[in-house]
């Protein structure tokens, strides 16, 4: 298996954010767009990547479940 024929699976389509949003708008928008990361993008230049696996290490994730509730965005 190679990248391409994973491309042509689960298509092109980039899921962006700015860094100016709040990590539970990041944690919504993995979920509703069914990703595993997002590329954090300011007036078309790509400054990084976020992914679930970030959310863990902020220990943000833990929390949430832990807990139950929903952190303030």
């Amino acid at each position: 298996m190679n990248v391409e024929s994973i491309l042509s699976q689960k298509g092109t389509e980039v899921a962006t954010i700015t860094p100016e949003a709040s990590i539970k708008r990041a944690a919504d928008w993995l979920r509703a767009k069914n990703v595993g990361a997002l590329v954090v993008t300011s007036n078309d230049a790509i400054l990084g990547i976020i992914s679930g696996g970030s959310q863990r290490q902020t220990g943000w994730h833990y929390q949430h479940r832990r807990r139950g509730q929903t952190p303030a965005g």
